[in-house]
């Protein structure tokens, strides 16, 4: 299967790079170029349309940033999966590497880490059996409509806060299942910056969204999601198991 997704490398450190691309290659990926700069890999994407680009933050002449504004620019159809992979690991940095639609690896790593994490991408959405089909065959109003009948099902209103919180926290989820390891210091800044809240309103809202449900909700739709995960008589998910289960019912229904 993976001699179809075709791979572009964006790294200044070409020994590195070159490592990467050998990992890839033996586990049946088309590496088609590495660049070590960002004009060169700009330059790459579009000539070449990968279906995966592995980049560093920082490049020459045009940095990570900049090479993914620019692909911003293409029509969306034409976007690659973007891994950023860096050493820079600070809060604000992941946060803007999320915000861009990228996903996020820490360098260095073993690269064997960095071929599981794109097998991961292409095959089940960080999710072993979960076909990633399931989510890129879905247009992004179709999966927000779904996860939006979802939670009214469950009981949470579109007139509490925490609902518009829980619907993006949601989505991110089922894109990158990982998120929820930084829900404090990536998922609830991120809810905040674009909602022009705080992290900790973002923290607060979906708890009591989740709160409500359980108390005032439907106890049958509860347990049709939930299931034996959660006893809905004794105790309420957290933030992170609430987004988690919601998820993976949708994307397995």
């Amino acid at each position: 299967m993976n001699e179809t997704i075709t791979v572009v490398i964006g790294d200044t450190n070409a020994e590195y790079a070159q490592a990467i691309r050998r990992g890839l290659e033996a586990h049946g990926y088309t590496v088609l170029k590495v660049a070590e700069d960002g004009i060169t890999l700009i330059d790459a994407i579009k000539r070449m349309r990968p279906g995966l680009v592995i980049m560093d933050v920082i490049l020459s002449r045009l940095d990570g940033f900049a090479v993914m504004e620019e692909l911003h620019q293409l029509p969306s159809l034409e976007w690659p999966k973007i891994l950023v992979h860096t050493a820079l690991n600070q809060e604000n940095i992941m946060l803007r590497i999320y915000s861009m639609g990228a996903d996020y690896l820490s360098k260095p790593a073993p690269i064997s880490q960095v071929v599981r994490r794109v097998d991961a991408m292409f095959a089940g959405n960080y999710r072993q059996g979960v076909e990633s089909a399931i989510y890129q065959s879905m247009q992004n109003d179709e999966l927000r409509q779904k996860v939006s009948v979802c939670l009214k099902r469950l009981g949470i209103s579109p007139r509490l806060r925490g609902y518009r919180y829980l619907v993006e926290g949601i989505l991110l989820v089922m894109r990158d299942i990982s998120i929820l390891d930084r829900c404090t210091s990536v998922l609830y800044p991120y809810l905040g910056k674009i909602f022009h809240s705080t992290p900790e309103r973002v923290e607060r809202c979906m708890r009591y969204s989740i709160e409500t449900a359980f108390e005032r909700g439907n106890l049958s739709d509860i347990e049709q999601v939930f299931g034996y995960t959660v006893d809905v008589s004794k105790g309420k998910p957290t933030n992170s198991q609430f987004m988690a289960m919601v998820a993976d019912h949708l994307l397995l229904n």
